[in-house]
């Protein structure tokens, strides 16, 4: 789960009681919400929930596997974001950044997908050695000693 690959975005209003449900199904496959020290956001905790229910109906065999060839095919039944305004959009956001050339702004997420992969094990090795340190082996010490050299400061 979690590659970087192409995808569409989709936007959707979650109701309360599939809300909850999601939380439940998160600790159900393992996800430790709090590992995440709050940056984990609803709407890819319900990325993860979909695509671990769409995998488990895949394996029982209830949909088919795709090899992804079909996905043009099969997207062309839903209409597409206008091109036009998508466009339009760009010029305006261009148009802005143009106008405030002083304006400078912090990525909020990493730049390096494999620095963000590292700080989410060295907060969990960090939370891991702080509530259980009985159950922290040797291997778990060695690999946070590098983690905290490169995000302890």
């Amino acid at each position: 789960m979690g590659n970087l690959t192409g995808g569409d975005v989709v936007r959707m209003r979650i109701n309360p009681k599939d809300s909850m449900r999601i939380v439940d199904a998160l600790h159900r496959i393992g996800v430790d919400v709090a590992a995440y020290h709050g940056t984990l956001s609803f709407s890819h905790a319900t990325k993860m929930v979909l695509e671990s229910c769409l995998m488990a109906l895949e394996k029982d065999g209830l949909i088919p596997t795709r090899d992804g060839f079909e996905y043009t095919e099969m997207m062309a039944a839903f209409p597409r974001r206008d091109e036009a305004k998508q466009s339009r959009y760009k010029q305006i956001k261009f148009t802005q950044l143009d106008s405030h050339p002083s304006h400078t702004t912090q990525p909020i997420v990493e730049d390096d997908f494999d620095k963000a992969k590292r700080r989410i094990r060295y907060n969990e090795l960090i939370i891991k050695h702080e509530s259980d340190p009985i159950n922290f082996d040797n291997s778990e010490l060695i690999e946070l000693g590098g983690l905290i050299s490169e995000f302890q400061t």
